[in-house]
Formats: C-alpha cells, structure tokens, sequence
C-alpha cells in the first residue's frame, strides 16, 4: 500500500485523537482514566483497516463491544484463578473462530482476547468499575474518527463457515485452546515478570489457520 500524504494526514490526526483523553486526564489529575481511554480507543481504531461501504458505523460499534467486553471480563478475573484459565481458554476457542471465519470482526475479536490478557491483574487502587469505565469510553471514543477517516473497502469480506466437526477446523480451535492454557499456567509462574500475561496474549496473536501465515 502507497504511503501518501493525505493518508499520513489521516493518520496524524488519529493518533492525536487517540491520545488526546490520555493528555487531558494528565492535566485533569486524572492519567490513569486518561491512559486506559487512550488504549481502548487504540485497539479500536487499529482493529479495522479498512471499514464496508454499507454499515460501517454499525461494524464500528460492534467492534467497540466485543473488545471492552473482552478488556472488562480481564479486569474482573483473579490472576491464577480457576476463573483466568477458563476464560483464557473461551478467549481463544472465540479466536480461533473468527480467524477461520474472517469477516470485518475478526480483528475486533484478536484484539478484544489481547485486551482480556492485558487487563488481568491490572487493578489500579480505583478498582474495576473505574478501570472496566474508563477502557469502554475509550473504545467508543474511538468510534466516531474511525467512521469518518477510516478507508472503505467496497468489497464484502470472504466469510467461511466454520464447521467445528472438520477436522482442520477441530486441529486449529484446539491448538489455540491449548496454547493459551499452557502460556497462561506458565504465565502465573513468572512471579518475577509485572505483566506476565504478555505471554499467552503473544502466543495467540502470532498464531493463523494457515501454517505458512503463523511461521511468517
């Protein structure tokens, strides 16, 4: 893709946008809401590179549901938990879904199971429903730039059906599911590391239905 000026423009003035609730909770006293407004909003705006001609305010919306509620089950779980483990593995059967699916939402979902790692354990002392707050504003923050700016794709996207009975289908979902497990048992023993999860969240985003995609 030609990098071209009014594309360069374009991306300036969103990544301004992005940050501009980080800059005002700095001045606000306020940096925690601000940064974790500005990281929704990021997630959102990168989850689509291109948006539909028809219903993109709608794709946009729903994208911005799907990752702050991903980010908002990551604030509320318990690092180690029984919890943080069954919701790891749910995260990446939901994954491995919408890889082999593709669709518009694809990303939105990639990024929504990223933000559920990274939110875990997390917690500054203002507690959850101030972070949980604070991520879901940032993630609709981001809406309304995107629909304007964001270029549209006047192709429809090539959506698979998934039959979870096939055997790639089964080979991939499980792998998936596995590799989250294993990153996220390994995660909880790196008590020297502050953000552990990066691990599994790593491991799933670099993982594709295609062997040749994930090695490259």
């Amino acid at each position: 893709m030609k990098i071209t000026l009014p594309k360069t423009a374009v991306a300036f003035f969103l990544a301004i946008w992005i940050i501009l609730p980080w800059i005002a909770g700095i001045m606000a006293g306020q940096s925690t809401f601000g940064s974790l407004m500005a990281f929704g909003a990021y997630l959102l705006v990168v989850s689509f590179p291109v948006l539909p001609l028809q219903c993109s305010l709608l794709f946009l919306l729903r994208g911005a549901g799907i990752i702050s509620l991903f980010a908002v089950l990551g604030f509320s779980v318990t690092f180690g938990s029984v919890s943080f483990f069954i919701y790891a593995v749910l995260c990446a059967f939901l994954q491995a879904v919408a890889e082999l699916r593709g669709s518009y939402l694809r990303l939105p979902v990639a990024l929504g199971v990223l933000a559920y790692f990274l939110s875990v354990g997390q917690i500054p002392e203002q507690g959850v429903t101030f972070c949980s707050a604070a991520f879901t504003a940032g993630t609709f923050w981001g809406v309304l730039p995107a629909a304007l700016l964001l270029p549209r794709n006047n192709k429809p996207p090539v959506v698979q059906p998934v039959d979870i009975h096939q055997p790639p289908v089964k080979r991939f979902t499980v792998v998936m599911m596995l590799t989250a497990l294993v990153d996220s048992i390994l995660a909880t023993l790196m008590t020297a590391s502050s953000h552990p999860c990066w691990l599994p969240a790593a491991g799933l985003r670099v993982m594709k239905p295609e062997r040749s995609a994930t090695l490259s």
